[in-house]
């Protein structure tokens, strides 16, 4: 993916998510694939919380995302929902 496109999702779905409202994967707008790929990349920056279930494959920066529940977003990822 694109560091433009990559941008894009990540802005997308931290627009999407709240610091008080859980939400799941399958509640976001957007490709369910490129979701999956973009929340692993905010939860590896702490940007987010939540439970996360991973499958068995992989890329190079490791276990893909399968679902997530419960997200939130953290003070880090609030900072830039605005």
């Amino acid at each position: 993916m694109l560091i433009q496109e990559n941008s894009a999702l990540l802005k997308s779905l931290i627009t999407q998510l709240s610091v008080v409202e859980a939400r799941s994967s399958f509640s976001l707008t957007g490709d369910m694939d490129d979701n999956l790929l973009g929340l692993r990349d905010l939860l590896d920056l702490e940007m987010i919380t939540g439970e996360f279930r991973y499958g068995l494959i992989a890329d190079p920066l490791g276990c893909l995302l399968t679902s997530a529940e419960g997200i939130l977003l953290t003070r880090r990822g609030s900072l830039l929902s605005n």
